[in-house]
């Protein structure tokens, strides 16, 4: 079993570099535990974990834009397992690329849940949430929102 910890924030490029190298190397995607900085603990196992692959292994990936699109979404999510289905998803569409885009397949529809609930909340930011200038003191401006 290898565990990749994740940072709490801004890690959509640390799981893609990640993700990347195990799938070339055809690790499958239960045997990764994905875990976040805040839940470690969380889902440590009794035993050590086995460690990284060194470098990128003899399988060339491939993802056409729009599943790479609707990865990066649904990782914004704070469900704990949504690194592990996007891993799930890009490990399937090397073997099978075409099921990925099917609506009915259980593995998409989780997906693009959990990218629709995003992208939501992305809305209602940008619509109900007003950020106003404070006065600051130095360089930096400062905002807040009520």
């Amino acid at each position: 079993m290898i565990r990749v910890t994740l940072p709490e924030l801004g890690f959509a490029g640390i799981w893609r570099d990640t993700a990347r190298r195990l799938a070339s190397h055809d690790i499958p995607s239960d045997q990764v535990e994905w875990l976040r900085d805040g839940n470690c603990h969380a889902g440590a196992g009794l035993f050590d974990a086995d460690p990284l692959p060194d470098a990128d292994g003899p399988r060339k990936l491939t993802a056409p834009r729009e599943l790479t699109a609707l990865l990066q979404t649904a990782l914004c999510h704070v469900d704990p397992a949504c690194p592990s289905l996007s891993y799930a998803a890009l490990l399937r569409h090397q073997t099978r690329p075409r099921e990925w885009g099917n609506p009915a397949d259980p593995l998409t529809r989780r997906l693009q849940q959990l990218a629709k609930s995003v992208r939501r909340d992305i809305h209602k930011m940008h619509a109900f949430v007003r950020f106003r200038a404070l006065p600051g003191y130095g360089p930096r401006r400062s905002f807040g929102a009520w």
